[in-house]
């Protein structure tokens, strides 16, 4: 189902299924249940950034695919309200950097993605 212009619910598709987890309790079964509020903010994130494709490498996750993938506890992908993205051509420092401009709540810094989500307050770290 599309979203917004750039982004479509399969993107933010918990991923339990395909990393076989089909029979493991309290799977999901790969459902989504994305925040409005964070699509806008991926598409604002998406024009600051000259309209360069955004690519979500994790969105929504079940309870038991973030304990499978070492998620945090409480973790914003639980609640729909983050992903971890990558931006073709744009080194992950400097999504982060323009994400912070824009306001999202959590920003976090890896060598190959960035965390994003739209918690209230504000949480930055690095990884």
């Amino acid at each position: 189902m599309k979203l917004s212009p750039h982004f479509d619910s399969q993107e933010f598709a918990c991923k339990c299924l395909i990393r076989g987890l089909r029979s493991t309790p309290g799977s999901c079964q790969g459902q989504e249940w994305v925040s409005e509020k964070l699509v806008e903010k991926l598409e604002e994130l998406r024009a600051a950034l000259g309209n360069k494709p955004i690519t979500v490498t994790s969105g929504c996750r079940c309870a038991t695919y973030n304990r499978y993938v070492g998620g945090a506890k409480g973790s914003q992908h639980v609640l729909g309200t983050a992903a971890d993205i990558t931006v073709k051509d744009v080194k992950p420092s400097d999504v982060a950097a323009a994400a912070e401009k824009i306001g999202f709540g959590g920003v976090g810094r890896y060598s190959t993605f960035t965390h994003v989500d739209v918690r209230r307050g504000k949480a930055r770290w690095e990884g």
